[in-house]
């Protein structure tokens, strides 16, 4: 994979876990204003932005890592994902415990274990789906089918 087609691709995985993010804060708005009001409101956009940050961030380190030899394993990338995610919104709740102690299990610990297990999910399909041709590909198909085209002539 060319180094443009990885930060291309780390662009679209971070699209999609955006995008899915989005959606499920926007699926688990009314119940938390519902339970908690806008201190609920707070909380799921703080949930969010815990588990949306460190998809970001292995997103990236594995585009980052493309080029380094030997680092093309999607099995490392999900542990690396797992280790990141783990220890980012674990240090993420620590604060938010010491800064907001009135966020409780109602207005943000509930939240944060739903958006850390569906981003956790998202993510991990991201990483291991197959990749998608680039443009390098792309190239050597047209001349085979170019060359294929003058032979059958």
């Amino acid at each position: 994979m060319t180094a443009g087609g990885a930060w291309r691709l780390a662009a679209r995985r971070s699209g999609w876990l955006t995008a899915s993010t989005a959606l499920v804060w926007l699926v688990l708005a009314g119940p938390a204003h519902w339970l908690s009001g806008v201190t609920g409101l707070e909380g799921l956009s703080i949930a969010a932005l815990l588990s949306l940050a460190p998809g970001w961030l292995v997103f990236w380190g594995v585009a980052a890592a493309s080029g380094v030899p030997g680092q093309s394993g999607q099995s490392m990338a999900v542990l690396a994902a797992t280790g990141v995610r783990l220890i980012f919104v674990l240090f993420g709740v620590l604060l938010m415990k010491s800064m907001r102690p009135d966020l409780g299990l109602r207005e943000f610990h509930s939240w944060v274990i739903v958006f850390y297990s569906v981003s956790l999910m998202v993510e991990t399909l991201l990483l291991v789906k197959t990749l998608p041709k680039f443009a390098s590909d792309d190239s050597e198909k047209q001349s085979a089918a170019k060359s294929d085209l003058v032979s059958a002539s």
